[in-house]
């Protein structure tokens, strides 16, 4: 669809991105910030970021195989809280990597320009803007 907004222009944010055994974790600032899941299948689910330093502990005590992570923080949270979150996506393969993301909206989904993925996401919406499918493209050279 059409890109939205009054006038329809990207905007920017702070985001942080972690490799999974079976997709990634990408979250957004915002008010509240957004955790995305994407899943190797080319499905995502969203999720508000609810993690809160005053209140919720920075790591579930996990305890990962050899040459793989818990996540912390706001993607720990999912990953330990959300139905089904940990068992599609499995261990994080990388530590959490932070940088900034350009993000256009879209009458049917996101395109999100994430800095510590390199790469281009499009998200596309299934009947709301919580789950559908993504995919990723390469990012043209600067």
């Amino acid at each position: 669809g059409c890109p939205v907004g009054q006038p329809p222009a990207p905007s920017t944010a702070t985001s942080a991105a972690q490799p999974f055994e079976n997709g990634a974790m990408l979250w957004v600032d915002g008010v509240p910030g957004t955790v995305y899941v994407l899943y190797e299948d080319g499905s995502y689910q969203t999720f508000p970021d609810t993690y809160d330093p005053n209140l919720d502990p920075e790591s579930g005590g996990e305890q990962p195989p050899p040459d793989r992570f818990a996540p912390i923080r706001g993607f720990g949270k999912v990953w330990r809280e959300q139905p089904g979150v940990r068992d599609r996506l499995g261990w994080a393969t990388g530590s959490e990597t932070g940088g900034s993301a350009t993000i256009q909206a879209f009458l049917s989904g996101r395109m999100l320009a994430a800095a510590p993925r390199g790469d281009m996401l499009t998200l596309i919406f299934t009947t709301d803007s919580t789950s559908g499918t993504w995919q990723s493209l390469p990012r043209a050279a600067q």
